[in-house]
């Protein structure tokens, strides 16, 4: 995630004295932000997976340590939620709208159905510690 954002630093430091250094600078600091988008949304996504591997770990995994398939699930949604929120604030500062609107679906999804997954494994861990 830091090294997609200094490319956008380094875009927004290219020239901008003439109309030609502005538009290249514009389209530069657009691409890597759209790239630094990227790195957070693939961090949701594997968030997800690792939700679905704490899902089989709490329910095939040695029961004496079926709190650590809820720590994974809190840890994943934290995650989750933390990438959601990098996303947002990149797609502030991009102008292509079909891109914004595709990924923001795409988060939006990615979220809910993060959000959901946790609460049931978390819900299930805390019945069996009970």
């Amino acid at each position: 995630d830091a090294e997609a954002f200094n490319n956008v630093m380094s875009a927004m430091r290219l020239k901008k004295k003439t109309e030609e250094e502005k538009k290249k600078r514009d389209e530069a600091i657009e691409e890597a932000t759209k790239k630094a988008t990227l790195v957070p949304l693939e961090i949701m996504k594997k968030s997800e997976r690792i939700l679905d591997l704490a899902a089989i770990a709490e329910k095939k995994g040695n029961q004496n340590s079926v709190s650590d398939a809820g720590v994974a699930a809190i840890m994943a949604d934290a995650a989750c939620e933390g990438g959601y929120l990098n996303v947002i604030i990149n797609l502030g500062n991009i102008k292509d709208e079909e891109f914004k609107k595709s990924i923001k679906a795409e988060v939006d999804g990615l979220l809910k159905r993060v959000k959901s997954k946790a609460k049931r494994i978390i819900k299930r861990v805390i019945a069996k510690l009970q």
